[in-house]
């Protein structure tokens, strides 16, 4: 919104959007025993998408969408484990937008977000360990020389793998945490001169943990088994 060479109100947002993620590890008996710890990068941040057009024949506009994402992990497993493990994760994100108008400055618009975990385990011989899991992605809107928006949904697992030779199964659990922080700038430029200069956040949107997100159990091949 703009009238006399001046920004008036400007919104940015993220309508019906999902993030849909697969962490799966491989531990096998020929693994290090010892813990593994780090972080991946999934999505590197100059992966961007452009958008360009011009309001009223005169102010160009031009847009950039980004989601660097990151995974951290913690694994640590038996030496003689040899199993696949891991969370698909389904994030209904629905609608989050951020409005700053002049009269009001910042109003917030959001959704409450819906994790949707789906367990992934498949064993050929006995397995125990715990892993640590964390996606960890920034969508990230910036509408150059007037305002930048970063909506940072965080998915967290902790799992653990389990034998019981009694059963003769594997069994995986995990307590998840869903945590989204967001953060704007109206950095309004015309004509090369700031016209207006405001920062909101980083402020926390949602945070929820649950234990229990996952359960699933998967026998361990009988020539695996130990009596």
């Amino acid at each position: 919104d703009m009238g006399g060479f001046e920004l008036h109100g400007v919104e940015v947002g993220l309508m019906q959007s999902h993030v849909r993620g697969a962490v799966e590890v491989h531990a096998h008996p020929s693994g290090s025993a010892e813990p593994a710890k780090g972080k991946v990068v999934l999505i590197s941040a100059n992966r961007n998408t452009h958008i360009k057009f011009t309001v009223g024949g005169v102010v160009p506009v031009d847009i950039t969408l980004g989601m660097p994402t990151d995974l951290a992990y913690t694994v640590d497993v038996a030496g003689s484990a040899d199993a696949t493990a891991g969370i698909d994760l389904d994030v209904d994100l629905g609608d989050n937008s951020i409005r700053w108008t002049k009269a009001s400055g910042f109003q917030v618009f959001n959704s409450t977000p819906k994790v949707t975990p789906t367990p992934v385990l498949a064993v050929s011989a006995k397995a125990e360990g715990d892993l640590t899991l964390a996606l960890e992605p920034s969508i990230q809107i910036d509408v150059d020389k007037v305002m930048w928006y970063h909506f940072n949904p965080v998915p967290s697992a902790l799992t653990k793998l389990a034998a019981d030779t009694q059963s003769k199964q594997v069994c995986l659990d995990a307590n998840g945490e869903f945590k989204v922080t967001h953060e704007a700038n109206v950095h309004f430029k015309l004509f090369g001169k700031d016209h207006e200069i405001y920062h909101f956040g980083p402020k926390e949107l949602f945070d929820r943990q649950k234990d229990g997100i996952v359960h699933t159990c998967k026998e361990i091949p009988i020539s695996s088994v130990v009596v």
